[in-house]
């Protein structure tokens, strides 16, 4: 398993532990820097209030040298420049707190040619041959939920019809329908706008919405089961899971949920994002993206039509995500893979913090979807907004204290 992986997988499990416990507004108190809990609690705390520009300002004030657990100051920091749409300034962190992975630096770069195949339409191919397909994210990377949310339109038309994410707090019934929208108490990684956009398309499509994880002690093999119920209470019907890392691993050996279900009897395709993207940026991994020129998800295919597997037997599919580039500082997948449209406002902010909504959306407390950080720098941006069937959106602008200034309307952007 990957350090990196681990890492992730650990601070996710630490901030849904905590998630259901009591917010501490005035939590970002760096009083004990060697406490590793510290960051956590303020990460946690400043995303579920709605705040996590409040723990930027706070991390990006400690000095690393004096952090003992650098690798858990990471993961919180990113968590809240994530939650803040700066993802620029995520992957700037995330370079300079990279490890070597010994794993990934003995995957070579393959002997023969390969065919760089679009990597939706791979899945959607293998995806009929199955009941099950699992796709992982790694959490702080929401072009893995961008480029999820891209399949589910193609999934539904051949027979996928419930969606079961990771995130979301168990429960034994579907938990939204199409009335619904993204409820940020029913997950904490449902603050990330990505991910509430990802369940809103799922909602729209038709999709129905179940969770399947517990964080017990036997995590892997009770979700598992709570798959197999929600396959046996819908038998005529496809189930799209998402997971994080290494859940969807097939392999017995290490209990993982995929490997459960095939003990069980069914085999699911497992679709695996988090091996060759940007965050493993190995030399063979740089090569590849350059000699194929990979701008958008593929999935390498041999001569015969064969998914590659880079001899790696624990998932079916591997995706190749290319490196994140940026027009001005927004990333760009979500213009080539989202289909997002640029906004001017034309408004004259020196500084603060901007929040459009759907003006439609009637839920709260409302998620964005899409968030901006207004400095001298990047005050020439446009707002990026997606094509949708919503037309009309709301824009808050708050100061750095999440004092609101001003609230703006955008109608019939595309029609």
């Amino acid at each position: 398993m990957k350090k990196n992986a681990i890492l992730i997988g650990c601070s996710l499990f630490i901030f849904n532990f905590f998630a259901s416990s009591s917010i501490r507004k005035d939590s970002c108190n760096l009083s004990d820097e060697q406490n590793p809990f510290i960051f956590i609690n303020i990460a946690r705390d400043q995303v579920m209030n709605k705040t996590p520009y409040i723990g930027v300002q706070t991390l990006s004030n400690v000095s690393p040298e004096r952090i003992t657990y650098k690798d858990i100051y990471a993961q919180a920091y990113m968590t809240l420049l994530t939650a803040c749409g700066e993802i620029k300034e995520k992957n700037r962190i995330a370079s300079l707190y990279r490890e070597e992975d010994e794993e990934m630096e003995m995957i070579l770069f393959p002997a023969q040619t390969l065919i760089a195949s679009p990597a939706k339409e791979v899945i959607i191919q293998e995806a009929g041959k199955h009941t099950f397909t699992i796709i992982n994210e790694a959490h702080l990377y929401p072009e893995h939920r961008v480029f999820i949310k891209s399949l589910l339109g193609d999934l539904f038309k051949i027979g996928y019809t419930h969606i079961c994410f990771e995130d979301l707090r168990f429960d034994n019934d579907i938990i939204y329908t199409k009335q619904n929208c993204p409820d940020q108490k029913k997950g904490f990684y449902l603050q990330e706008s990505n991910m509430a956009e990802l369940v809103r398309e799922a909602l729209q499509t038709g999709y129905h919405i179940h969770s399947y994880d517990t964080h017990l002690q036997e995590r892997d093999s009770i979700a598992a089961s709570n798959l197999l119920n929600i396959n046996n209470k819908y038998p005529d019907e496809k189930i799209l899971v998402v997971c994080g890392f290494t859940h969807n691993n097939e392999m017995p050996e290490e209990k993982k949920v995929a490997g459960y279900l095939k003990q069980m009897g069914t085999d699911p395709l497992t679709i695996n994002q988090t091996l060759f993207y940007e965050a493993n940026h190995t030399e063979m991994y740089k090569k590849m993206i350059t000699e194929y020129d990979i701008t958008k998800p593929v999935i390498f295919m041999d001569n015969d039509w064969e998914p590659y597997s880079f001899n790696q037997s624990y998932n079916d599919l591997f995706v190749f995500t290319p490196p994140t580039q940026y027009r001005g500082e927004n990333p760009d997948w979500l213009f080539h893979i989202d289909n997002r449209q640029e906004y001017d406002l034309n408004e004259n902010i020196e500084e603060g913090i901007m929040e459009v909504y759907y003006q439609e959306e009637k839920c709260l407390p409302e998620i964005p979807v899409y968030t901006k950080i207004i400095s001298d720098r990047k005050n020439a941006d446009p707002i990026i907004l997606p094509l949708y069937q919503h037309h009309n959106y709301t824009i808050k602008i708050y100061d750095l204290q999440y004092n609101l200034i001003k609230i703006l309307s955008i109608n019939d952007f595309d029609k």
